[in-house]
């Protein structure tokens, strides 16, 4: 009996024909060489899923239903959406910027940038030059590096500040050391601070040297502090210790008239008591030549560079009177006779400068004490009146562009210093009637004396910028150089000096007896000081009067 044949619907034979033929498997999978594995889907690419299924085969049913849940090999692939990204904002402020370590923020100020949800991102801080990072804020914290895992938006916050500066210079020939926040400098240094930091200072030194005072920021000798607003320098100064050499020489007789730059003085010293005679004291040896062949010398300067004035003494009609002279250059010892204002009674020479020209007093009218002196320079081949803001006047120095002397109405009548500059300027006193300006160097600095309203006599330094008068103290300050080093005494007033040799030096006024070290000695005033530091003045040398010449150890 022959079967009886059953039909199929043609989706069942088509799917016959396919496993037949390996391109699907009983089950209804795509097998290898299929179409749907090879070709992929229209187009060219693969099909969703080609390769990655998860268990739970699934796809058309081999009975025609529908496709189970699961998607057969198809099914569940990795290509899903991109983790959520997040932003992070970085604000500095103060010199300096902040970097992380993957690309995306570097910059001053403010900016932002945006990293996947949980990356771990590094932020560094970078200051300025003469800056540093103070902290984080925000999101990070510390000072160092900061480590963000970025899982939200974040903000941070970095803050940066200006340093300043302190430095500090040592100088003299001397040895000791300055002492701050815990260091101990014995040459230059120098240390950063933020603005508003105060800063003490203090200076120790070692045996054989003496600190003579802060420059800069700081004064005076004794600890100092310092605001640091801004960058700062402070300056110590140690000397050794005696910080000069004393050679004696000249008796109780002499009358010191000067000392150059290379340490040649001159003087006029008495004849055993009838007239006065000129020396030159040479440098190199220490050699008195007598440079004047009378013994009517009366005064006598030098230049810084050596050029030398004399005023010889006369009596004219029972007045008296004097002439100016000129040592003529490169010669030992010619003289040429120095011009006058015309009067009988002559001039006198109280400065040379190093052209060989002469200022001084000069006589041009009267008889006795109703003479009538004017003040004078020399102008090329002409004298030049400088003129009086009273009836007389008289100049004693220049320098800086003015000339500087005195100016009074009678013989003996209070001398006023002034300064010709555009005119004749008095300088005033400390309340009294008198003031002399003895020395003037060339950045215009004046010294002098003036007298307090008690009577007493005060030195002064004169300012050239602010044109005050400092007092320095009782006393008088008879020379000053470039460096602004002045000499003079404690007991002074017109016209001799007395009590203790003075130095004034960096602000301050030292006794000259504290800087030296010599038995049976007594250095009294201090007359000269030249641009090398050293000074003549007169006093108890050795156990005998006479003068001395102080040369720097420095």
């Amino acid at each position: 009996m022959r079967a009886r044949s059953i039909a199929r619907p043609a989706a069942c034979v088509l799917a016959a024909a396919l496993a037949a033929c390996g391109q699907i498997d009983t089950r209804g999978n795509a097998g290898v060489g299929s179409p749907a594995v090879d070709a992929g889907t229209p187009g060219g690419g693969a099909s969703p899923g080609a390769d990655a299924g998860t268990a739970g085969d699934a796809g058309p049913a081999a009975d025609g239903g529908p496709a189970a849940p699961g998607g057969g090999n198809g099914g569940g692939g990795t290509g899903g959406a991109p983790p959520p990204a997040h932003a992070v904002k970085v604000t500095s402020t103060g010199p300096g910027a902040v970097l992380s370590s993957l690309s995306g923020i570097d910059c001053g100020g403010t900016c932002s940038a945006s990293f996947a949800e949980g990356t771990v991102v590094t932020l560094s801080a970078r200051p300025d030059a003469g800056a540093r990072f103070s902290g984080w804020g925000g999101a990070c914290s510390g000072g160092g590096p900061c480590d963000l895992r970025v899982d939200r938006d974040l903000e941070v916050t970095a803050t940066f500040l200006r340093q300043v500066k302190l430095a500090v210079d040592i100088s003299g020939g001397g040895h000791g050391k300055v002492s701050f926040d815990g260091r101990a400098c014995e040459s230059d240094c120098d240390a950063t601070y933020d603005p508003g930091s105060n800063v003490t200072l203090s200076a120790s030194v070692r045996e054989g040297s003496i600190f003579m005072g802060w420059t800069g920021a700081c004064s005076g000798l004794k600890e100092c502090v310092v605001r640091l607003d801004e960058d700062a320098k402070v300056g110590a100064i140690f000397w050794p210790f005696p910080a000069y050499t004393v050679t004696a020489f000249g008796d109780l007789f002499t009358s010191l008239g000067g000392i150059d730059d290379a340490g040649n003085v001159v003087f006029v010293r008495s004849a055993n008591l009838v007239g006065d005679l000129a020396f030159y004291r040479d440098a190199t040896n220490g050699a008195e030549s007598q440079m004047w062949p009378g013994n009517d010398a009366w005064t006598i300067r030098i230049s810084p560079a050596g050029r030398i004035a004399l005023t010889t003494f006369r009596v004219n009609a029972g007045d008296d009177a004097w002439d100016s002279w000129r040592l003529r250059p490169g010669t030992r010892w010619t003289w040429d006779h120095a011009r006058t204002l015309g009067g009988v009674d002559g001039a006198y020479a109280l400065s040379v400068d190093d052209g060989g020209l002469i200022i001084g007093g000069a006589h041009v009218s009267g008889r006795g004490t109703d003479r009538i002196f004017r003040a004078y320079t020399e102008d090329g081949a002409r004298i030049v009146d400088l003129g009086s803001s009273d009836l007389s006047s008289s100049a004693t120095a220049h320098g800086g562009g003015l000339i500087i002397g005195s100016v009074w109405g009678s013989a003996f009548g209070p001398r006023r210093a002034a300064v010709w500059s555009d005119g004749i300027h008095e300088i005033g006193s400390f309340g009294g009637t008198y003031s002399i300006a003895y020395g003037i160097n060339r950045h215009g600095a004046i010294v002098g004396t003036a007298q307090t309203s008690d009577g007493g006599f005060h030195a002064f330094l004169r300012d050239a910028q602010s044109r005050a008068l400092r007092d320095l103290g009782p006393g008088e300050m008879l020379s000053i150089n470039d460096d602004g080093v002045a000499v003079g005494s404690t007991e002074g007033g017109y016209p001799m000096p007395r009590g203790n040799g003075t130095l004034y030096f960096n602000g301050i006024v030292w006794n000259l007896n504290d800087l030296v070290q010599e038995p049976d000695t007594r250095l009294e005033g201090a007359m000269f000081v030249n641009s090398r530091g050293q000074i003549i003045g007169g006093g108890l040398v050795h156990n005998r009067w006479g003068d001395y010449l102080l040369t720097p150890r420095n």
